[in-house]
């Protein structure tokens, strides 16, 4: 009888140390004493930031070790912990998954892919740089994070499969890596990128009563966020080097390409009449009221009227990552109810009132990226730590706008890919594995915290937002 097939332990250490630390949660509590359920809330978030980051088992592994851990230890209940699976952005990325698919199925991806990659006349590096700026400018065209990446990823899905370019090519990797990070870099470039920036526009007028124009919010986080985008084409050119410099054919095989295509075919338009629907709901935000996505998935799916059945939609939903990203919200949801974020930012907060601006500062970003390893989203991070950042800034005497900015950009700092649905996604293609986001987003985090630092001390004080309040 055969036997059945088991994944190898893919870091020992990573295994040793995860249960280590899991271990050191439940007995510290009896030892030192102190809150039972934060302390292991806590044990269990490093627990599956190591196994993540080692890939010491499959992520999908850890994320069930996750759910399943979070009730065994009393941290949650296990209603709680698995309701986050039901989660609409679960449901969201379901959707996303299957216009994926049914876009690749049609051909219009690979159509879409060999227009753009006309324009960089065959070549790896110019596609590459034409590709990060693209995404970069969609952010002034289309005010979501998920819309933006879908955009994109409809793009170079139909590139990569046109040249069979697959795991572990260096130069899918630096695509979908890159991907992970752009749509939430970029979105902190104008106040509408997306629904975190406006509600901390919203926090800044409700709290301090400071209003933002479009254009002051442009002028004030415009540099920081372009410099940094600017940075990821020679980080991720340096990290992971395409392998060839010319895709295979170069230009001319792109116009042969595009010839031999000639018109849409019916399934094109479908997908593209679907892509707009999807697009006008997107612009318009009301994907965050309905269920644009999935809605999406359903048409695509309907006899006489989609391009795939059920069965073929299936096999291209990644369920293991779906998983994960529930980990992440279970996660979250777990930090929040047992007060750890909220207890442990005042303890620091509380320590740090009378350090100079310039130390200030530093805590307040390394704090912020800390507080953003353990959400799986930026809105969760605003919602619960600005305000008190906003808080301690008034309380002494620095500016809050400028502390406020400070921790807004810390948070685009991201290192795994259940830390945004982005990650999520482009995570699923398989093209990285999470020690190489780990690796890549180490990079981009220098860069944004010396971007930052920069802006704080000399560019903001210069453009009307100075470092302390004016009565100070």
């Amino acid at each position: 009888m055969a036997g059945g097939t088991q994944d190898a332990i893919k870091s020992p250490v990573g295994i040793v140390i995860s249960v280590a630390i899991l271990i050191l949660g439940v007995l510290l509590p009896w030892i030192m004493g102190g809150n039972p359920a934060q302390i292991r809330a806590m044990a269990i978030l490093l627990f599956a930031t190591v196994l993540w980051s080692t890939d010491a088992l499959d992520p999908s592994v850890t994320s069930l070790a996750v759910i399943v851990l979070m009730p065994l230890l009393s941290v949650i209940s296990y209603a709680e912990a698995v309701s986050q699976l039901g989660d609409s952005i679960i449901w969201r990325l379901m959707g996303i998954f299957v216009f994926t698919a049914a876009v690749n199925k049609s051909g219009l991806g690979r159509r879409i892919a060999f227009h753009i990659l006309k324009l960089a006349q065959g070549k790896v590096r110019a596609f590459f740089f034409l590709f990060i700026m693209t995404t970069f400018l969609f952010t002034f065209l289309i005010p979501a994070i998920m819309g933006r990446t879908m955009l994109m990823l409809t793009m170079v899905a139909g590139l990569l499969s046109a040249f069979r370019i697959s795991p572990p090519s260096n130069i899918g990797k630096s695509i979908m890596t890159s991907l992970a990070f752009l749509s939430l870099i970029s979105s902190t470039s104008t106040m509408v990128g997306s629904s975190t920036t406006i509600y901390a526009v919203g926090l800044f007028e409700s709290m301090l009563d400071y209003h933002f124009t479009y254009t002051s919010w442009l002028l004030a986080n415009f540099p920081v966020s372009f410099l940094t985008t600017v940075s990821i084409y020679f980080i991720f050119t340096r990290l992971f080097p395409p392998e060839i410099e010319v895709f295979p054919g170069g230009k001319d095989l792109m116009e042969k390409s595009l010839k031999e295509m000639s018109s849409l075919t019916p399934d094109e338009k479908r997908v593209l009449v679907v892509f707009f629907s999807l697009l006008f709901l997107w612009v318009s935000n009301l994907a965050n009221s309905i269920p644009a996505e999935l809605l999406a998935a359903l048409i695509l799916m309907l006899p006489k009227v989609g391009v795939m059945n059920w069965k073929e939609a299936s096999k291209e939903v990644n369920w293991g990552v779906l998983i994960l990203f529930g980990a992440g919200l279970t996660i979250a949801d777990a930090l929040q109810k047992t007060n750890v974020i909220s207890d442990l930012t005042r303890i620091i907060l509380n320590s740090v009132d009378t350090f100079p601006p310039v130390v200030l500062a530093i805590v307040i970003f390394v704090l912020t990226v800390g507080v953003r390893l353990g959400m799986s989203n930026m809105m969760a991070v605003v919602a619960t730590f600005m305000p008190l950042v906003l808080n301690l800034g008034q309380s002494i005497g620095i500016n809050p706008i400028w502390i406020g900015l400070v921790s807004l950009f810390a948070g685009s700092a991201i290192f795994l890919p259940t830390q945004s649905p982005s990650g999520i996604v482009t995570y699923s293609y398989e093209f990285y594995s999470t020690g190489e986001m780990i690796r890549a987003g180490a990079g981009i985090a220098i860069v944004i915290f010396i971007l930052t630092m920069l802006a704080a001390f000399f560019y903001w004080p210069y453009i009307g937002i100075p470092i302390y309040l004016p009565d100070k």
